[in-house]
Order: structure tokens, then sequence, then C-alpha cells
């Protein structure tokens, strides 16, 4: 679990970890901790985020939603951010 986040993220960095270097490579103002996401959501076919950081919004095939509330069916939205005090 990441501390400073409050987040869980498990996944095979065989694909992970080098697709993210990549990302992180090619757009500038994306962060590792991005690309690294961004990574996770290309493998798993998710197609919307929901977070508020508009860094995502450079990546192609990911829609960016500022919303809580998912229009869209939950299976393809992933809900990243924290709250402050939880860990």
């Amino acid at each position: 679990m990441d501390s400073a986040t409050g987040a869980w993220l498990r996944f095979r960095h065989h694909f992970v970890v080098p697709r993210a270097v990549e990302l992180f490579t090619t757009y500038d103002g994306l962060v590792f901790d991005d690309a690294t996401l961004v990574a996770y959501i290309e493998r798993e076919g998710i197609e919307h985020l929901c977070s508020f950081d508009d860094d995502f919004d450079a990546i192609e095939n990911i829609t960016r939603l500022e919303s809580a509330d998912n229009p869209y069916n939950q299976s393809t939205c992933l809900v990243f951010g924290s709250v402050a005090g939880t860990a």
C-alpha cells in the first residue's frame, strides 16, 4: 500500500513497469506514479479515469472524468484518488 495516497495497486510488473517508463519519458508533465497508473489502465482495458488531475488528458484512449459520479459502466472506469487521513 502506498502510504502517501492510501491507494492499493496490484499488477504484473513485467508489463506495467516497462510501459510506465515509456509513458513517463513520452509525456511531459506525467509523473511516474501517473504513468504507472496509465500502464495499469491500459493493461486492464479500462477506458475512463475519474480524476481531477488534468495531466491524464494528454493520454490517448483514456477519458478523464472530473466527477465522482460515474455515468459509465463500473467495469470501464477506475476511480483514483485519496481521502485525507486514510492509510
